[in-house]
This record gives structure tokens, C-alpha cells and sequence, in this order.
């Protein structure tokens, strides 16, 4: 089972796709805010980068929670606290 050096899920990504999801919404903002946009759809693109984004660092971020949170309460043989996760992970899914 992989440790925490070892997780296939980097959080530097996480962190880098964050980011790029706030420069998105920063731009989309400043957009409308100063009306420097030739077309509504040079908006629309920035919310769609965003979106895309998000939905990138959704995905690792859960990658990240099986790879570490789950493989923790494994090893632990913590079977209370691995139900309470894997409701917690199944909620935030739906």
C-alpha cells in the first residue's frame, strides 16, 4: 500500500489546477468588471476553463482521498472510521 511519499496523486496538481480555476474566474470577472471582451464568448471560455479546472482537481482530489485516507484506516484496521469516510466519500459523490 502506497504511504503518503509515495501516492500516486500529487498534490502539487491539485494545488496547480486550483489555481488555474481562480485565474479562470479571476479573468472571467475582470472581463465583465471592465468590459474588455470582444464577444460573450471570450467569458464563456474563461467559466468553461474553470469548470474544466475544478472537475480536474475534484477527480485527484478523490484519487487522493482512496490513495491516503482509505489506505490509513486500512492499515489502522479502523473499520468505524473507514465506513464514516467511505459515507462521507459516497455523499460528496452523488
Amino acid at each position: 500500500m502506497p504511504s503518503k511519499s509515495q501516492s500516486p496523486t500529487d498534490p502539487t496538481k491539485i494545488k496547480i489546477a486550483l489555481k488555474k480555476a481562480i485565474g479562470s474566474i479571476n479573468k472571467a470577472l475582470s472581463l465583465l468588471e471592465t468590459q474588455e471582451f470582444s464577444e460573450c464568448s471570450d467569458i464563456l471560455v474563461q467559466v468553461d476553463s474553470a469548470i474544466g479546472s475544478l472537475g480536474s482537481s475534484r477527480g485527484q482530489i478523490l484519487d487522493h482521498f482512496l490513495d491516503i485516507c482509505i489506505d490509513e484506516n486500512l492499515q489502522n484496521g479502523d473499520k468505524t472510521k473507514l465506513k464514516s469516510q467511505l459515507s462521507k466519500l459516497y455523499k460528496l459523490t452523488k
